[in-house]
This record gives C-alpha cells, structure tokens and sequence, in this order.
C-alpha cells in the first residue's frame, strides 16, 4: 500500500498542473561541444496535455521548418502502464525513468542502469518560473562524453539572449538536500553548510553555460567506477539551485538529489 501512494503522490507531483488544454513550452535548444562552443542552435516546443481525469497525458515536440511547418513527434503517457513503482516510464526509452523530487513536473530523465556498448545520457530539468532550463551530457556507445545538449524554455514565446556564464560564486551559503531513492522515497532533509561549485573536486568536467547555468559531469563513464554528475543554477542573486544523480560501481543508478541554497 505504501508504494502505491508513493506511485500516486509521484504522478501528481509530475503532471497535476497539466491542463486539459495544450500549453507550450518554447524552446531553444543549442549542442555544446566539449570546449564550450556552439555546435548546433535551432527551435522547439515541447507540450504537454492531460485528459480529463488525469490519466493520459500526451507528449508533443515540435520543430520550425523553413517552410513554415512543423517537424512534429507524440507520446502518449499511460498512467496505468507508465506510473510504475520505481519512476515514469516516458515511452520514448523505456529504459529510463523520470523523477520528480518537487512540485511539478520532472526533475530529471535517467538511465536505471549504464550498459557497456550503448549510449548513456541523463537530462536535468532546473526549473525556476516562468523558465525552465534542461540541460545533459550525451555520452558514446564507449562511454567517453560527446557532446552537451541544453534546452533554454519558457511560456508565451521563445527566450531571449540568455543571461552570461557563471564562473564563480562569493558569499556565505547554507543549503538543504532532498534525496530520492530508487523505490521513490524521499529522505529526510539534510543541510549543507557551503556551496561548493564544483562538488567532485576535479573529478568531472565542468561546463560553466548560458543563464548561469553549471554543469559538472564525468568525462567517462564505466562499469567498475561510481560516479555522480550535477547540474546547478543561479536562480536568483541568493539563491541556487543545484540537482544530482548518482551511480554506483556496477552502472545502478542510486539516488537523485535536489539541493537549495540561500545567501
């Protein structure tokens, strides 16, 4: 019973703002080589429609043509088939799951497990109204990290000029961490006592990107090494916003966390 409220508490925290109207997401979507520079730029909407009993929700992502239409791509999103006890299943790779630690929607798009020869990505979604950055690392079928895929959205139109990177941060911090298990629990609020930009201490890569975005993440990864990658966000002057995912020595994935951080 307890897992069942879990799974019903979860699919309410990812979609209880959908509507049954269509709303989209504009976005801008920009590929980051490895060295920071911009590889490809180009238009997107994602959008998201409920039922009316909240049931199926339907997936829609559309892309600008030169000729005036749309590329366009749906899922549909079963709460009987996809609300399973271990995350979301999102029919575009059933071999991930979705997460959502706050109200509402995602808070990150995962692998369960990294499998050798198949490529590994995992996107994070830093949401702070009316905007919403996603951002991911893609790595090869070899494990080596390729490339870096950030997803710049907001309500009404597309974004403007993002704001510039953010290198470094001054001030006295103090956090609070929300971590999530595999079976959907929540653990106990833990307090950090600083912020630390870089958390793997030289261990990953960090991309510093646009709208102060900084992502920290393994330059490969592979059976036999645990490993965490990380994603934060200067949300507001005071405050930052960082997420996490973590994997142990055999590719399982552990834990996701949320952490915030006031000045």
């Amino acid at each position: 019973m307890a897992s069942v409220n879990l799974q019903e508490q979860h699919w309410t925290r990812l979609f209880g703002n959908v509507t049954t109207e269509p709303i989209p997401h504009y976005g801008s979507w920009t590929v980051f080589s490895l060295e920071n520079t911009i590889l490809r730029n180009f238009q997107g909407l994602r959008i998201l429609q409920a039922n009316e009993d909240l049931t199926i929700l339907t997936h829609t992502n559309k892309f600008p043509q030169n000729d005036g239409t749309f590329q366009e791509k749906s899922w549909e999103i079963k709460k009987e088939t996809c609300n399973l006890a271990d995350g979301l299943l999102h029919p575009a790779d059933p071999t991930k799951r979705s997460f959502s630690i706050l109200e509402y929607g995602a808070t990150s798009w995962f692998p369960q497990k990294l499998i050798p020869g198949i490529q590994f990505s995992v996107e994070f979604f830093l949401k702070y109204d009316p905007s919403n950055d996603s951002i991911g690392g893609i790595y090869g079928d070899n494990g080596v990290l390729d490339r870096i895929i950030m997803i710049r959205e907001q309500l009404g139109d597309f974004p403007c000029e993002p704001l510039t990177p953010l290198t470094n941060i001054s001030g006295s911090w103090q956090g609070e961490k929300l971590t999530m298990m595999p079976d959907l629990r929540i653990l106990e609020p833990e307090i950090i006592p600083k912020l630390i930009l870089d958390p793997s201490e030289g261990q990953n890569q960090t991309f510093f990107l646009p709208d102060q975005v900084v992502l920290t993440i393994p330059k490969m990864v592979k059976l036999g090494e645990a490993f965490q990658m990380f994603a934060g966000r200067l949300v507001t002057a005071n405050r930052y916003q960082r997420l996490s995912v973590m994997y142990n020595e055999l590719g399982n994935f552990v834990s996701l966390s949320n952490e915030t951080f006031q000045c």
